[in-house]
């Protein structure tokens, strides 16, 4: 039999109580770990105590290392100490032109890979154009007359301005398009007025 805390008003009783005799709580009630407590106590203690004796060891150990390198320069000539301060300058400045080149190389990388992709978007950008230009010319009347003007990638098709002889042989004047592929050219005469603004805000700037 294990005296035990009520879970309700914490009175001790038996273990083997029916209920408890001041609150009326019925049992069974829970006999509490005592070891695994005590075991995780001392997991923590010796914890503490293993952190602490390895901060000690570091400081212990720093001041040795520092005492040594103390007594090993007193010991150094005037000569000595400037060639070795030399030398040390000397590694502190190449480390420093390392750590510079490797920052250079990575802009240089950078550098690259955006210009890379800026020709790449600048051909994509060009062959969409010409694409375009060909689609264009398909439907005017004379294709080989054709005159383009501020012709440009928008956000979703090609977009500009195209002017071509008409059935009496004579420049119709530019009139603005908006190309999205082959079968989707529009022009602005096909649109009511201020309609192809609309459609011109949308797919092209």
């Amino acid at each position: 039999m294990a005296l035990v805390k009520c879970p309700d008003c914490e009175t001790k009783i038996s273990d083997k109580a029916v209920n408890c005799p001041k609150c009326g709580r019925p049992g069974p009630f829970p006999v509490e770990n005592e070891l695994g407590r005590q075991i995780l106590l001392i997991m923590m203690i010796t914890c503490v105590i293993i952190f602490i004796l390895f901060q000690c060891f570091s400081c212990v150990s720093d001041h040795y290392k520092w005492k040594e390198e103390k007594e090993r320069v007193a010991k150094l000539t005037p000569e000595q100490r400037a060639a070795e301060i030399k030398a040390n300058e000397e590694k502190r400045d190449a480390e420093e032109r390392r750590k510079q080149e490797e920052i250079q190389k990575r802009e240089n990388e950078l550098k690259a890979r955006e210009e890379k992709a800026k020709h790449k978007n600048q051909n994509v950008n060009e062959n969409m154009i010409i694409l375009c230009k060909g689609y264009v010319s398909n439907r005017l009347k004379d294709p080989d007359s054709a005159k383009w003007e501020d012709v440009f990638v928008g956000k979703s098709a090609v977009c500009g301005s195209v002017n071509s002889k008409n059935s009496f042989g004579g420049y119709s004047g530019f009139q603005s398009f908006i190309c999205g592929g082959e079968n989707a050219i529009f022009f602005e005469d096909d649109f009511a007025a201020g309609e192809f603004v609309k459609s011109w805000n949308k797919f092209c700037r």
